[in-house]
């Protein structure tokens, strides 16, 4: 059973992260399909908005991390899993929207500087944790999140780990609005519903002259991060970092 929930209602195509029970953290399976989906998507010509949300309490934990595979990891063959999946959301020129039922952590937060639009639940927070982890930035965040939202700012969030609340991040410019939590579901389909009486066209061609000349930093920022990370899992640090992260998360079960 996909562990991913998509459904087509021209002009919107909704993809549902469905893992609850871990948080909707984006596995193997995912990584795998979600790219496939994305790519589809964007070849559909009566198709104007990508929808993406999360089922449950979280938006998504981001890459799911298991101790079953950090051996293979670190025998020098480590590939970041969330490459295809970024490389298919730089592309992307349905207009990208994500309605944020819950937190967003890790590859989940970064690539949201990729979208058009962010509705928040006023639960919702941004957290990359990737010093804890001994991970570095991904999903363009770290170019992207200095032009958007300033370099200490950044450095708060990307270097330090700190958590983004929802409004905070309203006030920043990464997210576009923030609902009260039990009125979210509601205020998201208003809110998509206004979407419908736009010109399709207009926004479709609008989108693609606001970031014709920012995709190719946004490849750049991609390549470089995929590489210092590559590099990066040479360190057995590294490896350290997230065993020691996995090790913790399990202790407090």
């Amino acid at each position: 059973m996909s562990e991913l929930i998509t459904k087509r209602e021209p002009p919107f195509f909704y993809i549902t992260f469905k893992r609850p029970a871990k948080k909707n953290a984006f596995n193997a399976a995912i990584y795998q399909e979600l790219p496939k989906i994305v790519n589809q998507v964007n070849k559909d010509e009566e198709i104007v908005f990508t929808v993406f949300t999360g089922n449950g309490d979280f938006f998504s934990a981001g890459t799911e991390l298991n101790s079953n595979k950090l051996e293979d990891q670190g025998s020098g063959s480590f590939k970041p899993p969330y490459g295809p999946l970024a490389e298919e959301m730089i592309e992307h020129k349905k207009i990208l929207i994500a309605l944020l039922n819950g937190p967003a952590i890790g590859i989940a937060a970064t690539l949201l500087s990729l979208f058009d639009l962010v509705l928040a639940s006023d639960r919702a927070y941004l957290l990359a944790p990737f010093a804890k982890l001994g991970l570095l930035a991904e999903g363009t965040s770290s170019t992207n999140w200095p032009q958007l939202i300033g370099r200490i700012k950044t450095a708060k969030h990307l270097l330090f780990a700190e958590p983004i609340s929802a409004k905070e991040a309203h006030q920043s410019g990464l997210v576009s609005h923030v609902y009260p939590h039990d009125k979210f579901e509601e205020e998201c389909q208003k809110y998509l519903k206004y979407l419908t009486t736009l010109a399709p066209g207009s926004l479709l061609i609008t989108k693609e002259l606001m970031v014709k000349n920012l995709r190719p930093n946004w490849r750049n920022t991609h390549a470089d991060e995929m590489n210092a990370l590559i590099l990066r899992s040479k360190d057995k640090e590294m490896f350290d970092f997230i065993a020691k992260s996995i090790q913790q998360r399990k202790s407090k079960l």
